[in-house]
Order: structure tokens, then C-alpha cells, then sequence
């Protein structure tokens, strides 16, 4: 992207995923983490400078599973507990919109706006390998799904309105902020998430 671009107006980290069975990357990250935030992380990180020189909007797509979410910090990787998978995935949204507002806190100066938000429950193959119970879950609700396109309009909405700069660092839902959970509002662990996620990575860096 540098080599090839002057200039990103716009970038939306929307890569996802949910694991039924505790996993990890080759890079020995636990996936769900490693999908849904850290990979985030580390592209925007190593795209910074061109961010910040194009005053980029920077759009995390969350959910409402990070209700579910309330990270253990001394146990991101799910090392030392049951895994849970839909916990797992919950501190993972969770994780964006940390991510979201504390990228609007130390770089909203330089121009940078930042925003999280919830897609809805949208017709994918999002979690399409899922086998047992989830498979039967996810079969249930089918009917009850947005459409791809019906599923989208938030994020497009956050990469092209006019005037939303006022309202970086927020969590939106149907193209309007949304309330989020009480946890989602820690500003000490969005602060301590960061500087974990900047370890992680650090050898990952150019």
C-alpha cells in the first residue's frame, strides 16, 4: 500500500472470524485475537504515517458480542482457562472498539478520526465451518439475517458523511452512535490493550 499509494482516505478493518476449538496462528497468536484485532492493529500501526498525512477515517467493524466481552489481561491467549468461543469472540469486538477510541485519543490531533460500529446479524458465511450446536444456531436465525448489502450501509456511512469528524472514537449502529457496554468504556484497558497489542507485534514491524 505505500509503495503503490500516496494517499488512504479510508481505512476499514473488517477481517473476522469465530473458532469454535482454541487455536493459534503460526505466528503462536490465539486466532480469534489474532484475526479480529491484532492483524488490525498491526496494518494500521504500519500504515500510520500515510494515515495521519491523509487525516484517514480509520473504521473498526465491532458487534454487539463485545457485550459479551471483558478481557482478562493476564490471559488474552486463553492459555490458562476453558476456551469459550463466543467469549472469545465478544472480548474480540470488544477489542475494536478499544481500539477505536483509543486511536482517536492519541492521534485525533493529527487529524486521524476513528470509528466502531455493529454491521447487524448479516448473511455470510461468516462462521460457515461451524459443525454441532453452532451449525444448528446459526441454521435457526438464517431467516432472521440481513442482506450483505442491508449489512453494510453503517461502514459505508462512516467512510463517506459529511461532517462526522466530531464524533471520532464512537461505536455506531444503523448509521447513528449506539450505546455500548459499561466495559467498553474503560479507558485504562483500551490504554493497556494498546500498549499490549504494541508488544505483540513489535518483532512484526518494518
Amino acid at each position: 500500500i505505500k509503495t503503490e499509494h500516496q494517499k488512504v482516505d479510508v481505512l476499514m478493518n473488517n477481517a473476522g472470524a469465530i473458532f469454535q476449538k482454541r487455536e493459534f496462528t503460526v505466528d503462536e497468536f490465539e486466532k480469534t485475537f489474532a484475526l479480529n484485532h491484532l492483524g488490525h492493529f498491526l496494518l494500521t500501526m504500519e500504515l500510520m504515517d500515510l494515515l495521519i498525512a491523509s487525516k484517514s477515517r480509520v473504521i473498526n467493524v465491532s458487534s454487539e458480542a463485545h457485550k459479551m466481552g471483558n478481557l482478562n489481561f493476564e490471559d488474552l491467549q486463553w492459555e490458562n482457562r476453558k476456551y469459550n468461543a463466543l467469549k472469545a469472540y465478544g472480548d474480540s469486538k470488544l477489542c475494536n472498539i478499544y481500539f477505536s477510541r483509543e486511536l482517536h485519543r492519541r492521534f485525533g490531533e493529527d487529524g486521524i478520526t476513528a470509528f466502531s460500529c455493529h454491521p447487524g446479524v448479516v448473511r455470510t458465511n461468516f462462521a460457515g465451518e461451524s459443525t454441532g450446536f453452532y451449525k444448528f444456531v446459526l441454521k435457526m436465525i438464517q431467516p432472521f439475517m440481513i442482506s450483505p448489502e442491508s449489512g453494510a450501509k453503517t461502514q459505508l456511512y462512516l467512510a463517506t458523511a459529511e461532517g462526522i469528524e466530531r464524533l471520532s472514537g464512537k461505536y455506531f449502529d444503523k448509521s447513528k452512535v449506539a450505546i455500548t457496554a459499561p466495559q467498553a468504556k474503560n479507558e485504562q484497558a483500551a490504554i493497556q490493550l494498546w500498549e499490549m497489542s504494541e508488544q505483540m507485534v513489535a518483532s512484526y514491524r518494518s
